[in-house]
């Protein structure tokens, strides 16, 4: 079952907030598949400066319920950003049968965009779908689209591992939704962008998969060879270890700094769906020590989040 639960919401101000009332910037983070049982059972293993910092400090809901099922990504996403049901923001699932066309629907799936990204042959066999992505079958705004008609010069970007989760959370009038592929590489489609930013390769060229596969991923009961992972699924293998959560981030602040998010007056928004969690908890279960030792390791990243923006003069 995957269930999104978590939805923080970070303001970023120049000023304290009797100052200000409006934000330079909000981060949404989507945490895939994280059970609202993971809060309470996990702890006592967290730091003060995750999400014991988030809940302490900030807004802890107790008490909510989906009055939709089922509870998938594509769904999960569409809900949580435009506010409303798939029987009126139309994603219904993560694929349907049309009866229309006689075919199966993809969420996200969009045949008439292009792919854009790095690899020298976007479409061949292997990754000939991994692009052709678009919100078009959202029937309803998101909040970065409602954001963008009150403010044009507001920004707006969606990331993460899943086309899906940056796709619809970002909504239509987003200025970039950036996912990883089965090849490892940091993709759009040309809904967005017809050109993949410098920035971008950069981050490829300095942050590869294979970088960050390497190692051991240990516990008391396990003890995982990242390399062997990698030679043996290939660079989709981040996507189901921690270093998916953590190459988000590192990816993430990049845009931060080269899209120069919340740097002036006109709030800007970023989505963050962290898709490692629903790849370890579908592989392991939701008892396994690989989960928890992910949830442990994704505070540290969420605490790392909150030190980055204070460090850069941000009061939030």
């Amino acid at each position: 079952m995957r269930i999104f639960i978590l939805f923080i919401t970070i303001l970023f101000h120049a000023t304290s907030l009797s100052q200000i009332s409006k934000p330079k910037m909000v981060i949404a983070v989507v945490v895939d598949q994280m059970k609202y049982e993971y809060v309470y059972r996990f702890w006592d293993d967290f730091g003060e400066k995750g999400f014991k910092k988030l809940i302490d400090e900030g807004t802890f809901c107790r008490n909510t319920h989906y009055n939709y099922v089922p509870t998938y990504t594509g769904p999960g996403h569409a809900s949580i950003f435009t506010g409303t049901t798939p029987a009126v923001h139309g994603i219904i699932g993560n694929s349907w049968y049309s009866r229309d066309s006689l075919k199966p629907v993809y969420c996200a799936g969009d045949w008439k965009a292009q792919t854009i990204c790095l690899c020298q042959k976007p479409h061949d066999q292997l990754n000939k779908g991994d692009g052709k992505m678009s919100p078009r079958n959202l029937l309803s705004t998101t909040i970065g689209d409602q954001l963008k008609i009150v403010d044009t010069s507001s920004k707006v970007f969606g990331v993460s591992l899943k086309d899906r989760g940056s796709i619809l959370s970002a909504g239509f009038s987003a200025d970039g939704a950036y996912w990883m592929n089965s090849t490892g590489n940091w993709i759009t489609s040309d809904y967005y962008r017809n050109f993949i930013p410098n920035w971008v390769k950069q981050f490829e060229e300095f942050n590869s998969v294979s970088s960050y596969m390497n190692g051991f991923w240990t516990g008391s009961t396990f003890n995982i060879n990242l390399k062997d992972k990698l030679d043996q699924i290939g660079p989709s293998a981040i996507k189901s270890s921690p270093k998916g959560n953590q190459i988000l981030w590192d990816f993430s602040k990049q845009l931060i700094l080269n899209e120069s998010l919340g740097v002036d007056k006109h709030t800007d928004l970023l989505v963050m769906g962290f898709s490692a969690t629903d790849y370890i908890g579908h592989q392991f279960g939701p008892d396994a020590e690989q989960t928890k030792d992910t949830y442990i390791k994704l505070d540290k990243t969420i605490a790392d989040m909150l030190f980055y923006h204070i460090t850069k003069t941000v009061i939030f």
